[in-house]
């Protein structure tokens, strides 16, 4: 739809949403039915008056979880195609594909290497300014920021992916770490 902030800001994600691969999720007969929602209402509407509507209709914590299934699946298969095409899939790796484009992008991070792993300070996120801007912070944390720690297992299920805060969330900082795991 024409404006919609989540169509200008997060175009990867209409084909997710209008055409999901349903092999790629475990959806209950409920879920697949706001899914369907979804899909007939994501280019007829704002997608954020769509979710807060269907939050109304079948519950904020359904459509919630439908959307992180949505972008864990998608996400998974996308990165575990990339991670396939890669000569390595390491932490190096996977944190320059991901990180080193983002500053040209607007975002403000610091990269430190542990012994134990990789952590990543974002202080500022355009994702998360467009919550906030919006109103939708809640929305733009499952379409958004859920997709970390999928993508992350989708490159290599070696490595590992913890975070304890976010800016989506209101927090100082997203605090993404990778390790190996055992």
């Amino acid at each position: 739809m024409a404006n919609d902030p989540i169509d200008q800001n997060l175009p990867w994600l209409r084909p997710w949403f209008t055409t999901p691969n349903r092999n790629l999720l475990d959806l209950t007969a409920n879920e697949d039915r706001v899914l369907c929602e979804i899909s007939a209402g994501w280019d007829s509407m704002l997608k954020i008056a769509l979710f807060d509507s269907l939050g109304e209709r079948f519950g904020k914590e359904i459509v919630s979880r439908v959307i992180d299934k949505v972008v864990a699946g998608h996400i998974r298969a996308e990165w575990a195609e990339l991670g396939a095409r890669q000569p390595g899939c390491d932490i190096d790796n996977l944190v320059s594909l991901v990180w080193d484009p983002l500053p040209a992008a607007g975002f403000d991070l610091r990269v430190e290497k542990r012994p134990e792993g990789t952590q990543i300070h974002c202080t500022h996120c355009p994702h998360a300014d467009l919550g906030r801007q919006t109103g939708a912070s809640h929305w733009l944390y499952h379409l958004v920021c859920s997709g970390d720690q999928p993508m992350t297992a989708g490159f290599n299920p070696r490595i590992g992916f913890k975070r304890t805060q976010t800016l989506m969330q209101g927090h100082a900082c997203c605090d993404h770490f990778y390790f190996l795991l055992d």
